[in-house]
Order: structure tokens, then C-alpha cells, then sequence
């Protein structure tokens, strides 16, 4: 019945009524009728409204919050929301418990009512106690310190709200439930209750093994974003295999001050052999680098920060592609080519970024928008610089964000610039290139694998008059005449742009109260890689080598790629663990595509 009458109250009928309601049998006694008898009533407009009550000075926002052109036929639903914005209101300045009833007078002899809010605000309520519960492993202060609600200030229920989505923001709970009490002493006092459930906030690995491909595998990797429960992040990896040994350490304090300045530092070495990892043009690079970044907090969304690296980087035993040729050709020492080459770059950062998700991991309301900037120092032996741009979105669907449409899209574009001594233009660096493919950007194919592909470039000759022995010597031909050898792996570019879209339904078989660790979703995964760089006009007419594939104007984005799929995520006490099934829809012949994609330690 309520539901009825709030069907035509909502549409004007203020008189509305049920007369009467008569249940009787079917004939055949498995059923009933019910009979309802309404009597409608005329649909009303509203003619005035009024405020009354104590309005402790907030006479002008009332009067526009409750204005309502004369004539606006009568909405209910629209009524009591109106009741709930000024309570909410009120609630701002401590008046926990206003009172707010609209009442409406119906005129005599028309269609007309007039409306008058009658406000209570009542005692103004101060916080006494703000309490925590549930945070075993997390410390009070770094719950504390997220408080946007003073103990000793009056109760803010907006500030409480707040206070509830940063504790969510953190990463380092599943649940976060806020419930605020009367205190036993002081009627006019308040205690305000946070009781949280702490998940997995970092990931812990240990592997030893042998495969025929990776060859002795050994690695230790620990990651903790709420060290010891301080809430500063924590992070030691080493690797070794057949293709990488590396070594990092890594620490962030994310309250260097009270202000929320946070401080950042990592030091780091490695060695990586492409030769011997699939879908990689054979190099070999060592590096050791050291580096800071410091953050400050713009508002309660939107932080700078800035960085400093320095790091030492030798590259050597380069496979002789003609993209790799044009940037590592102008540093070979030309009396001994093997030697490698050896640069020292200072590296300076800026990014800013915002965020109003709801949560820090399986977000489901909110979006997340970051651009970062870096750019070696001019005293680097190389020149270049890096933009990237995140974008994420979440729309709840249903009221309960059991349903949820999240989109995405990341940009990157990088080059050199300046010119060296010898006046050869600095070019972005090869091992720096953006490259597509695999669990952590677009499913559905292999990592590494999407973008443009090695060229290999064989100057042909043609016989000359024979020497002594009788054998014609090799002449060099014109070198129109060269052949192309495309190969089916991809070197990355300069420039990237990936996306998708994604429908987050709920699990099946899952618990309800362990929804927010583990989330399914399907997908659709768009995202291409290109090389601004690239000269076709340099290739286009020279004739394809035996074998080789389709050559096409690596300078162009439009050769995108498209996948779709389902993905299953779980944050598992080893960290985030991502299954998912995809299948490419748009691919080229030389891609190599993969159904099932296993990854730890990234979540979308």
C-alpha cells in the first residue's frame, strides 16, 4: 500500500486515498483476489513555501534550497529530499539531530497547496571520542591522521563521510563502517565509532626453479604498503633468471610531515639480456641508479610531486636493426664497435595527480586522472623526455555498486631532443620504447608483442670483372636495390595509447562479505603502439626479403589492436593475483595472441 500511495503522491495526487481493500477466494480455492478501491483525488500544484523554526541564521540558503516555482506540480519524493538536504545541512554545524517536517496545506476551492518546512535544529552536538576498531596490525595515529572530524569540534557529518572514504583510499582495509553514539556522561557529547576490517596490503614471493626456457630461476620479492603497520610503504626485490638478474630497495613515507608531505627514495641495480626473453630484439643493458621523490598534498584529491634519479646505464651487444641503428650508431667507439656504450643520466620528474575513488583497491565509484613528466638534465650524456597520462572511471550501475561500468586509457609519447657534439639530434632511446601486450595492459596477446617491428635492411650487390682466381669480386648496388627483412617481434615506439571498457558483475559463489576481494569482470581492450620517428617513405619501395612480413608506416596509430575477455582478480594474502580469458578480435599475422593470462601484483 505505501508503495501505491507514494505512486501518486509522487505525480501530484495529494489527496490521494485508499477507500477500501477486499480479499476473497477463487472459485477453485488455490488463489485469492484482492480488490483495492481509490479514490484519486485532483493532481495539485504548489502555490507557496514557507520556512519555519529556529533557523540559526541560515535564513538565505533555506529560502533557495526550498524554492519552488508557483505552479510545479506537487512531487512528494522531491519533498522529502528536500527535508533530507536541510538536516544535512544543519549537520554541518553540529546539529546532529534536526528535526525537519513538511507540512502541506491544501486550498479550499483549487488545486493549490502550500508548503511550509518546519525546522528544529535542536542542541548543537560536540564529538567527545573518536574511536577505532578492528585495526590489529594497522597503528592508531596512521587511522588518526586521516581524521577529517576533530575530537572537541562539533559533530560534522559530512567531515565523518570524509573521513570514512580516506581510511577507504589507503588500500589497507576491506571494510570501513561508521556508527556515532550518544555519550554516557554528557547528552549533548557524541562518541564516534570507525570499526574497520583490515585486508592483504602487500605481497610476499619466494621462488627457486629450473625451466628449459627461463633456465635457474630465483626470486624474492616483499612489498608492503602498511610496513609494520606505520602506513609507509616498504618494498626488497631480487631476481635472477636466464634473461634478468636485478636488486631493489625502496621506501616511501607517506607523512614526512602533518601536512601529508610524503618523501620516497630507491636504489637499484640490474642486468638484462633481451637475447634470451621471448618477443625481445637481442641487447644487453646494465644499469644501477638511485633515486628521490617528495609529494605534496593541493587539496583533499589532488596532489604534485617531484623527483630526482641518477642513473648509470651500459648498453652493449645490439642486434643491428635499422630503428636501434639511428639512435645507438652516433656513441660507438668506431676503433672498437663491441665495446658498448656507457651513458650517465640525471633524470628530473614532475606529475600531478587526482583521485575520487571510493576505495584504494576494487574501487567502484570515483575516477583516478594522473600526468607524469620526465626529462633527462641537459648535462645527461642523452637528451629525452617522457609524458604519461592515466585515465579511470568507475559508474556504479546499481545502488549497491554489486554492478559497476569502469573505463580506461592510458597515453604515453616520448623523444629526444637537442643535439649532440657532433650535431647528431638526440633520439629517444630504444629500451625506453612504450610496448604493448599481456595481463597488465592488453589481454589477449603475448607481452611485448604489439607495435612496430624490427627492420633489417641488406644492401645487395652485383658481380664485377673477375680477379686472379676467376670469382667475380661483390659490388655494391644502388642502394634502391636493398633488401628488407621485417621481423614478426616488436621493438615498441614512442608513442602509445591504450584503453578499455569493462562491465565489474558479482562473483558467483562468493560470499557477500567477501565481495571486495575478489572482483570479475568483462572486458574489451583496445590500445596501439607507434613510432613518430619512423620514415616509410625510406622503405616503402625497397622489395621484402624471403620470408618477411607485410612492411606497414610504423608513424601511423591507426594500426590498433582490439581484445575481449573475462578477468577474475583476487587479493590473495601473496598479493593481487589476475586470471584472464581473452581472445584477440583485431589482430595482425605477425602478432602472437594468448587466451589465458596469469599475473601477480596488478589489479585494474
Amino acid at each position: 500500500m505505501e508503495k501505491l500511495e507514494s505512486f501518486y503522491r509522487d505525480r501530484g495526487y495529494l489527496a490521494f486515498r485508499v477507500e477500501s481493500v477486499q480479499v476473497s477466494m477463487t472459485p477453485d480455492r488455490e488463489g485469492v483476489y484482492i480488490t483495492i478501491t481509490v479514490d484519486e483525488g485532483d493532481i495539485y500544484n504548489v502555490r507557496n513555501v514557507n520556512v519555519i523554526g529556529d533557523l540559526k541564521g541560515h535564513e538565505e540558503f533555506l529560502e533557495r534550497v526550498t524554492k519552488i516555482e508557483p505552479g510545479t506540480q506537487y512531487n512528494a519524493a522531491y519533498i522529502t529530499q528536500l527535508e533530507d538536504i536541510i538536516s544535512r545541512y544543519y549537520g554541518q554545524f553540529g546539529y546532529a539531530y534536526t528535526e525537519v517536517r513538511a507540512i502541506p496545506d491544501m486550498q479550499e476551492g483549487s488545486n493549490e497547496v502550500d508548503i511550509t518546512f518546519a525546522v528544529n535544529p535542536g542542541q548543537r552536538v560536540y564529538v567527545d571520542r573518536i574511536n577505532f576498531y578492528g585495526n590489529n596490525a594497522t597503528a592508531d595515529s596512521v587511522l588518526r591522521r586521516e581524521m577529517r572530524q576533530l575530537e572537541g569540534a562539533p559533530l560534522n557529518e559530512q567531515l565523518i563521510e570524509q573521513s570514512k572514504l580516506r581510511l577507504e583510499r589507503l588500500g589497507f582495509f576491506e571494510t570501513v563502517e561508521t556508527m556515532t553514539r550518544k555519550s554516557e556522561t554528557d547528552p549533548n557529547r557524541v562518541e564516534v565509532d570507525f570499526t574497520v576490517k583490515e585486508q592483504p596490503s602487500g605481497s610476499f614471493n619466494f621462488s627457486l626453479g629450473y625451466g628449459d626456457y627461463t633456465g635457474l630461476q630465483l626470486g624474492l620479492g616483499l612489498s608492503q604498503d602498511n610496513f609494520l603497520g606505520s602506513g609507509n610503504r616498504a618494498a626488497i626485490n631480487i631476481q635472477t633468471n636466464r634473461f634478468t638478474k636485478s636488486a631493489s630497495v625502496s621506501y616511501m613515507d607517506r607523512y614526512l610531515t602533518k601536512d601529508g608531505v610524503s618523501l620516497a627514495g630507491q636504489v637499484y641495480v640490474s642486468e638484462f639480456d633481451a637475447g634470451n626473453l621471448e618477443n625481445y630484439i637481442r641487447y644487453n643493458k646494465k644499469q644501477f641508479g638511485i633515486g628521490a621523490s617528495i609529494g605534496f598534498p593541493v587539496s583533499e584529491i589532488t596532489s604534485l610531486n617531484f623527483g630526482l634519479t641518477y642513473r648509470n646505464e651500459q648498453i652493449s651487444d645490439v642486434d643491428s636493426y635499422e630503428q636501434v641503428s639511428q639512435f645507438y650508431r652516433p656513441y660507438v667507439d668506431k676503433q672498437d664497435p663491441n665495446s658498448g656504450v656507457r651513458f650517465n643520466i640525471f633524470e628530473a620528474s614532475a606529475g600531478i595527480s587526482r583521485m575520487t575513488l571510493n576505495r584504494g583497491m576494487f574501487p567502484t565509484a570515483g575516477s583516478l586522472n594522473s600526468f607524469n613528466f620526465e626529462i633527462s638534465t641537459p648535462n645527461s650524456d642523452v637528451n629525452y623526455f617522457r609524458m604519461l597520462y592515466d585515465y579511470r572511471q568507475y559508474f556504479p550501475i546499481t545502488d549497491n555498486h554489486n554492478f559497476v561500468f569502469m573505463t580506461r586509457l592510458r597515453l604515453g609519447y616520448g623523444n629526444g631532443y637537442g643535439t649532440d657534439d657532433n650535431g647528431n639530434d638526440h633520439l629517444f632511446p630504444f629500451y625506453e620504447n612504450f610496448r604493448l601486450g599481456g595481463n597488465d595492459n592488453l589481454r589477449g596477446f603475448e607481452g611485448n608483442t604489439i607495435g612496430p617491428r624490427a627492420i633489417y635492411r641488406y644492401p645487395q650487390s652485383i658481380p664485377g670483372k673477375p680477379g686472379y682466381d676467376g670469382v667475380p669480386p661483390g659490388l655494391p648496388s644502388n642502394p634502391g636495390a636493398d633488401r628488407l627483412f621485417v621481423s614478426r617481434y616488436s621493438v615498441g615506439g614512442n608513442a602509445m595509447a591504450v584503453g578499455g571498457i569493462e562491465l565489474i558483475v558479482p562473483t558467483p559463489l562468493i560470499p557477500e562479505e567477501n565481495r571486495n576481494t575478489v572482483r570479475t569482470s568483462f572486458y574489451v581492450d583496445v590500445g596501439t603502439v607507434w613510432d613518430t620517428e619512423f620514415d616509410y617513405e625510406t622503405y616503402r619501395q625497397l622489395q621484402l626479403a624471403v620470408n618477411s612480413f607485410a612492411l606497414q608506416d610504423y608513424s601511423e596509430p591507426s594500426n590498433y589492436r582490439v581484445s575481449a575477455g573475462v578477468s577474475l582478480q583476487w587479493l590473495s594474502p601473496m598479493g593481487p593475483i589476475t586470471f584472464s580469458f581473452g581472445r584477440a578480435l583485431k589482430s595482425d599475422e605477425s602478432d602472437r595472441t594468448q587466451t589465458f593470462t596469469f599475473n601477480i601484483g596488478t589489479t585494474f
